[in-house]
């Protein structure tokens, strides 16, 4: 028979750190459209030896690790906060009027490479009850966190993360969608309502620069890279795993596709000014803001659940020139890069009831 992954679970969890693993009632749920976080067993084949005949010999494994990730449409309700964290590092949170948090994720200004630990966990169903099978993913950090925000559709997170060890536990106690059994956190361990989703054409949603103010975007992506060390630079005589997972470079990226409505944001790209007719070495820096929100508002509240994302300098450059095709649009499309500058290089800001993202130590 076929099995259908619909019944599948993707959980996720804070660590204190490597080796320390998930806390009990520390897990989350979180729905997702695609899971491939998974075991990656690198099997290989040795090279031909003189002597032999000439076929494949020689069998044998290189080691194991973690690696892949999940595509979601996230919810802002309280478990998004702990991949925001995750994947930034550090994070404060406020009380506001009424239940109303806001959480602050940020770089750790005392250390900006710092990328904590997490754990993951992938429930696999089966036709039987008896057959299921529980993989849950330790040591791991995430690689990429990429939020899609379209002009028509529901925003969408691609997560990505490395991780160092796993355990497969057949028919595990926590493949279950509602309760705490298996450490799932008690009191935000259920899978969160599609109410706290953001959408692109909600109105009130912008990306917006100083100089432009709201940009027309037809569709825009916002990502954090953490780009680890080369697997196979982490790997030690000995063992088959990862000695550690190294975070060597960050960034946040941007890609925006923006209509035209007139030359300006073009001429200030290409000349240096918006009045500009020849080109001009000057790179195009700007601030950037994107605010996207859910449809719904909280429970007993006046305002809806809002993910902010403020970035305080990035390069943007042209990718191709204008095109003009009978029957289309005009459109420009950026792609940049957030720069190192004086303050906070990038902060996500997340509205919710949610009291804070602490991380365990």
């Amino acid at each position: 028979m076929t099995t259908v992954a619909q019944a599948g679970i993707l959980g996720f969890g804070p660590s204190a750190g490597k080796g320390s693993g998930v806390a009990a009632g520390s897990w989350y749920r979180h729905k997702a459209t695609m899971i491939d976080l998974a075991v990656l067993d690198d099997q290989r084949l040795g090279p031909p030896e003189v002597g032999g005949r000439p076929l494949p010999t020689i069998p044998y494994k290189a080691g194991v690790m973690v690696g892949g990730g999940a595509t979601l449409n996230p919810r802002l309700e309280a478990s998004l906060g702990w991949l925001l964290g995750g994947a930034l590092g550090y994070s404060t949170s406020t009380s506001g009027s009424g239940g109303i948090y806001k959480h602050f994720f940020k770089l750790d200004p005392d250390s900006p490479g710092l990328v904590p630990w997490m754990g993951f966990r992938k429930f696999i169903p089966a036709d039987s009850a008896s057959d299921t099978l529980g993989e849950t993913f330790n040591d791991c950090k995430i690689t990429n966190v990429v939020l899609t925000l379209p002009n028509d559709g529901l925003v969408t997170a691609r997560v990505d993360a490395v991780g160092r060890y796993f355990t497969l536990e057949e028919n595990p106690n926590w493949g279950i969608t509602t309760g705490s059994t298996g450490g799932w956190d008690p009191s935000y361990g259920e899978f969160e309502d599609y109410t706290s989703v953001p959408i692109g054409s909600d109105e009130g949603g912008y990306i917006t620069t100083p100089s432009f103010g709201d940009l027309p975007v037809v569709q825009a992506q916002v990502g954090i890279q953490n780009m680890p060390l080369d697997p196979r630079m982490e790997k030690v005589y000995g063992s088959p795993y990862l000695e550690d997972v190294t975070v060597v470079s960050r960034a946040v990226t941007l890609d925006l596709t923006v209509k035209w409505t007139n030359p300006d944001l073009y001429q200030q790209v290409l000349t240096g000014s918006t009045s500009g007719t020849t080109w001009s070495a000057q790179p195009f820096t700007t601030s950037l803001e994107f605010l996207t929100k859910s449809p719904s508002n909280m429970p007993a509240e006046s305002i809806p659940y809002m993910l902010y994302v403020q970035v305080t300098e990035a390069m943007l450059s042209m990718q191709g020139g204008i095109q003009l095709a009978g029957n289309n649009a005009v459109l420009m499309r950026f792609t940049g890069t957030a720069l190192d500058v004086s303050g906070d290089y990038v902060v996500f800001q997340l509205w919710n009831q949610y009291a804070d993202y602490a991380w365990p130590t």
